[in-house]
């Protein structure tokens, strides 16, 4: 059975009250008794299946409104009850611009003026102004509604449902995103990510300054096989994620320059929220320097134990 939109409904609605108001007319004109029981049966029939689209609507999760060609509400569901906090009495015969905020107000009309003239909301955001004062973000959309003729027009209905958490929510995620995109771009280490194919999503600007490469150069373009000296490295270190989970171990990175460097890496994996392998991160510390001050450390130790070792001599050949 095809499932009905809330417009088709309506346009039911319309149909049905003009077919009893006909049939009620016609039943009040007619004299012949036989005639009556029949035309009283159609009426009911029509009455009930009014009533159960009315409720449809009525009763629908998803907040429902109808108003005029002049622009006053002529039908206000539960659901938009509840997401503006007015009762359906309250605000039945009334215009439709009590229902927006002072600062958008005119747009939202002037969107709403437009439905009448043939538009139709596919997915438009209105804020909507509850009762207590608070604003709420809706999303519609909307159909005209004809009469029998198919040109003058009837009504409109449209179809909303209530953003506002979902805005908030995003909202919220940008920012943490933004601030975790602002750590990310202040410590002095590589830190990127790539998706499962190993085409990369993000490069800090330590990365930027440790290859060479700037995020639009590599971001969707490259992947880490570009930073080893050959591919057999390269799949060293995917064996070892795949194998173990991770990998973190020195290794010799290459520059956009074709210059080598030490560097510490890691590794890891990236699952979502369900656990599914996504992805991979990486961090890396140029070890540069910690190898050259090792390195000096070392000959300043061979250099120490070989004094050491001609002082004993030197003493060992004076007492011996």
């Amino acid at each position: 059975m095809k499932t009905r939109t809330k417009s088709e409904i309506e346009k039911e609605l319309v149909k049905l009250r003009q077919r009893i108001t006909e049939l009620e007319a016609s039943d009040a004109e007619r004299t012949s008794v036989s005639s009556g029981p029949k035309d009283r049966k159609v009426i009911q029939d029509l009455r009930e299946t009014h009533d159960y689209l009315e409720n449809l609507i009525n009763y629908a999760n998803a907040p429902i409104i109808v108003w005029n060609p002049d622009f006053r509400i002529r039908r206000f569901n539960h659901a938009f009850e509840h997401l503006t906090g007015y009762k359906s009495d309250d605000v039945v015969g009334k215009e439709l611009s009590i229902l927006f905020p002072d600062a958008s107000r005119k747009v939202s009309l002037d969107k709403i003026k437009a439905t009448s003239g043939g538009e139709y909301w596919e997915l438009v955001e209105i804020p909507i102004l509850r009762r207590d004062g608070n604003i709420r973000l809706a999303l519609w959309n909307s159909a005209n509604i004809y009469a029998e003729d198919g040109k003058t027009l009837v009504s409109t209905i449209a179809q909303g449902m209530d953003m506002t958490e979902i805005r908030q929510k995003e909202q919220q995620i940008n920012k943490t995103k933004g601030e975790l995109e602002n750590i990310l771009n202040t410590v002095p280490i590589h830190i990127a990510s790539t998706d499962i194919n190993g085409e990369y999503k993000s490069w800090n600007r330590a990365s930027e300054n440790m290859f060479g490469f700037t995020a639009e150069e590599v971001v969707g373009k490259l992947t880490p096989r570009r930073f080893h000296r050959n591919d057999e490295e390269a799949k060293a270190v995917i064996e070892a994620v795949n194998r173990k989970g991770r990998f973190d171990d020195e290794v010799i990175l290459c520059r956009k320059d074709g210059s080598e460097f030490p560097a510490h890496l890691l590794v890891s994996r990236t699952v979502d929220s369900s656990g599914n392998h996504i992805g991979f991160t990486m961090v890396a510390v140029d070890v540069t320097e910690r190898k050259r001050a090792e390195e000096t450390l070392q000959t300043r130790q061979r250099r120490t134990r070989g004094e050491a070792s001609v002082i004993k001599r030197r003493k060992d050949d004076r007492y011996g």
